[in-house]
């Protein structure tokens, strides 16, 4: 019986020495993790920068603004926003934000932070809750050191308006939004690492927790396919829009540098593309809304009714258009959100191993639900903000802020009713002379798509 005893006394003692070391073990790889992370998405971030300044025959930016460059794509890949002032307004003390997400950099960071995640609960391990809790570490030497790089890559307002910086007007990542989105993305990824780290155990074990991840796997495989069947739609179309194209191609013809950074940047934005296809493919509408002075807007410009063809967008006179309704052959593109339901519905049923129809039928109906949630994530992301402010102070009698949201789409922001407009797509310039008033949609579209 001495022995017994001895033995029970003893097989407490590992698990009592882990716990302490559970609390304070993993900061070590969560700060390697971070700082990896970073520094892959920084040499993405500057290898698109820096094949911009080479395809560039004139009028260079210095090279220190390219590599500014290169850190507000890195902050575009966690839609931290951007904040422009002074200097791009010719120096009246107006400000604009935009933000926006470079899927495919959001995807690798995600990545990234996950396996760090899984390293952490490694080292702290524990049941599949504190492995989570242990994995989601780090995000916080992650938003610390992004906060940091913030202040390293801003254009300050002095150099700017001194003409240190040749190329870039005063401009700054949003120094709240440096922190909170890399430190939600971090913590998600790594909790979902570190919760994945190892077998299921507690709830997770049960049969309910099967059905659970069973669920969690197929709404993932479901938002996956359809993004990917979305892009193939959109592929299929070039034979049917050549000049399209030639168009995308053309830059080779200036110089193969220029052309491999335009592939380079479509490759960043690939989710975004499929996503603005897959979503009004679920029903829902691409659109652009904004409001001025309390007054707010929006006009939808995809979606089974609404189609943006180059004519009508053409002869679009009022503020509120009418499109015409798609052509029939692009109602093929609900193919793919009904083919990614099915696929993701059967993985999650061979998941969960259930032995009736009824309970395959249930997990599949979770599946939709993490479906639904992850497109929400998704279409956050992808949607692309503007936000002016500064403008009522520089002209009287103009109203105060402008924001503007294109809802998983591209912004085309436009400013107060004093008689200005910034346009990203004409070169970021600033030009007097527009007429007062709140944007006009068929303005924007006629200019966007012209």
């Amino acid at each position: 019986m001495g022995e017994t005893v001895g033995v029970g006394t003893g097989a407490p003692a590992p698990q009592a020495s882990r716990t302490p070391a559970s609390t304070t073990a993993g900061w070590k790889p969560a700060l390697l993790g971070a700082v990896g992370t970073i520094l892959v998405l920084g040499v993405i971030g500057e290898a698109l920068a820096f094949l911009l300044f080479a395809a560039e025959d004139q009028a260079r930016p210095s090279i220190a603004d390219t590599a500014r460059f290169g850190g507000f794509v890195f902050y575009a890949f966690h839609h931290v926003g951007l904040r422009f002032g002074g200097a791009a307004f010719g120096g009246i003390g107006a400000n604009v934000t935009v933000a926006l997400a470079m899927l495919t950099g959001t995807l690798v960071a995600l990545w990234l932070l996950a396996l760090t995640g899984r390293a952490i609960a490694n080292q702290a391990g524990g049941s599949s809750l504190a492995r989570g809790i242990q994995g989601a570490k780090v995000a916080l030497p992650y938003a610390a050191l992004c906060l940091g790089l913030a202040f390293v890559v801003r254009v300050p307002q002095s150099q700017a308006a001194a003409g240190l910086s040749t190329g870039f007007p005063a401009a700054h990542p949003s120094y709240v939004a440096a922190v909170l989105w890399p430190l939600g993305l971090a913590a998600v990824a790594g909790f979902v690492g570190g919760f994945r780290s190892d077998a299921p155990t507690g709830v997770m074990a049960t049969p309910w927790g099967t059905r659970l991840r069973a669920a969690a796997g197929g709404g993932t495989w479901m938002l996956a396919v359809g993004l990917i069947l979305s892009f193939v739609g959109l592929v299929l179309l070039t034979p049917f829009a050549p000049d399209v194209a030639r168009d995308y191609f053309r830059p080779f013809d200036q110089s193969f540098l220029r052309g491999v950074s335009v592939i380079l940047g479509t490759l960043l934005v690939l989710p975004n593309m499929a996503a603005w296809v897959l979503f009004p493919a679920m029903g829902s509408c691409l659109e652009i809304s904004g409001g001025v002075f309390g007054l707010s807007g929006s006009f939808c410009f995809l979606s089974y009714s609404q189609f943006p063809t180059t004519h009508a967008i053409a002869g679009i006179r009022t503020p509120s258009p009418n499109l015409p309704s798609p052509p029939s052959g692009y109602f093929l593109f609900l193919l793919a959100p009904l083919v990614a339901v099915l696929v993701g519905g059967a993985i999650a049923a061979r998941r969960a191993d259930g032995g009736t129809k009824q309970e395959a039928v249930g997990v599949g109906a979770l599946a939709g639900l993490a479906y639904a949630l992850l497109s929400l994530a998704t279409a956050v992301l992808s949607t692309i903000t503007a936000k002016a402010s500064g403008f009522g102070q520089a002209f009287p009698g103009a109203p105060g802020p402008w924001c503007g949201v294109w809802w998983a789409a591209r912004s085309e922001p436009c400013g107060s009713r004093g008689g200005y407009r910034w346009c990203p797509r004409s070169g970021s310039t600033f030009r007097r002379g527009m007429r007062p008033g709140p944007p006009d949609p068929g303005e924007l579209l006629r200019s966007r798509f012209s």
